[in-house]
Parts: C-alpha cells; sequence; structure tokens
C-alpha cells in the first residue's frame, strides 16, 4: 500500500458497498410478502458478505470484528440453516442491520500500524 492509501477502502473498494447492498436485503427481508427463494438468496450472499468482511477485519488484525462477522456468517450459513421462528428472524435482522452500519464507521480506516507493516514488505 503506498503512502496515500491509508484507508481499507482503498485497499477494499467493493468493502462499503457490499455492506450497503447487505443492509439494503436486510431491509427488504422486513417485509413480510418476499418469496422464500429470497430469504435462501439473503442467506448465500449475507454469507458471502460476512466472510469477507471478516477477511477485511482479520487483515486490519481486530479480532472481535473477526468473531463477529464469523457469527454473522454461520446466522446466515445456508447450507445448515438456523431454524428460528420469523419474529425472531425480524429481531436478527434488526441487530444485522445495526452491527453492519457500525462496521462501516469502525473498519473504514486502517490501522496505522498495519499500513506501515503492508508498506515495509512492499519496499
Amino acid at each position: 500500500m503506498s503512502e496515500k492509501s491509508g484507508t481499507v477502502f482503498q485497499e477494499y473498494p467493493y468493502a462499503i458497498p457490499l455492506r450497503i447492498f447487505a443492509i439494503a436485503m436486510l431491509v427488504w427481508a422486513l417485509l413480510p410478502t418476499n418469496p422464500y427463494g429470497f430469504y435462501t438468496l439473503l442467506r448465500w450472499v449475507l454469507l458471502g458478505i460476512f466472510s469477507y468482511m471478516a477477511l477485511l477485519a482479520h487483515n486490519q488484525r481486530q479480532s472481535h470484528w473477526v468473531l463477529a462477522f464469523a457469527v454473522g456468517a454461520g446466522l446466515y450459513n445456508p447450507l445448515i440453516p438456523a431454524a428460528i421462528g420469523r419474529h425472531l428472524w425480524t429481531i436478527v435482522n434488526f441487530i444485522s442491520i445495526a452491527f453492519i452500519l457500525r462496521s462501516i464507521f469502525v473498519l473504514k480506516a486502517c490501522p496505522k500500524s498495519h499500513a506501515n507493516e503492508t508498506r515495509e514488505s512492499h519496499e
């Protein structure tokens, strides 16, 4: 990473748009008229986004965020779906929306120690 590029957004250009897309899908999931196929798609999309964000957090050495995104990926895992009722899924979706929003602001700047290590490894 060059001296001028000190943000994760520059290093991972899809990080914020993916999270905004995840929020949009979670808001759409609150509508009671969605077909079952939408929720299957939602699970696949969130599994991918949460996994990608766990990698981003790992690269920033923020282990608590890695764990949180891993839990999210596990919760929305389409291969072994969590069998909870619609009411609980609504609560989980609201919590997920708040969590993702928070991550947009917390994970947007790359720690200086990581930027320095990355810069040194490229020299």
